[in-house]
């Protein structure tokens, strides 16, 4: 998955994470055929999000995934993000 910057000017991903099924994260043999790195452990997508989150950004656009996940929305507010005051 991935983290973009978006503006009017142009757009530029700024960081990825590896996204492998919780099944493949269960079964370490499975991870080694398929390459995935030593240490990566299974996380949710909206996880994922708030660890690359972590430039400082005025607004966050989600989809419904994202959007509705309390952990990430309160991640978001801790850092002041879409925050009016």
């Amino acid at each position: 998955m991935y983290l973009a910057d978006a503006a009017p000017t142009g757009h530029a991903l700024i960081d990825r994470r590896l996204y492998p099924p919780k099944a493949w994260c269960e079964d370490p043999a499975r991870c080694q055929a398929a390459g995935v790195p030593d240490g990566v452990e299974f996380a949710t997508k909206p996880a994922l999000a708030a660890q690359m989150i972590t430039v400082v950004v005025a607004v966050v656009a989600a989809d419904e995934v994202y959007g509705a996940d309390p952990g990430l929305r309160h991640c978001l507010h801790e850092m002041g993000v879409g925050s009016t005051g």
